[in-house]
């Protein structure tokens, strides 16, 4: 719990100091798109389904990498969904986080 509570810790500063350059809220992706992906699918298959992440974070002490995409959920809010990439290059985890405050907040 203590590593999954420093992950979402680091994930959410990491989310602030991002530039926000490009545009990373994607209106192509959906739910149903996002929770296709199984736990233990290769990163292959992820980016043949959702494309490139706007970003990939390494966390060395996971031993693991975030590749983070933004879509609008089943309700209609930003959520940012982060698959972890473990070192052989398959989803072990999936962490969700909707963004603001609104439906309408970007």
């Amino acid at each position: 719990m203590k590593k999954f509570m420093s992950l979402v810790v680091v994930m959410l500063f990491a989310g602030c100091a991002f530039s926000g350059s490009m545009n990373v809220f994607r209106t192509d992706l959906n739910e149903d798109m996002v929770s296709a992906i199984r736990i233990g699918e290769g990163t292959e298959a992820l980016k043949a389904r959702l494309g490139e992440p706007y970003q990939r974070i390494r966390f060395e002490f996971l031993r693991a990498t975030a590749w983070d995409y933004r879509y609008k959920d089943l309700f209609g809010y930003w959520t940012d969904i982060s698959y972890m990439i473990d070192e052989d290059g398959r989803v072990r985890e999936v962490i969700r986080n909707r963004i603001g405050g609104g439906k309408d907040d970007k």
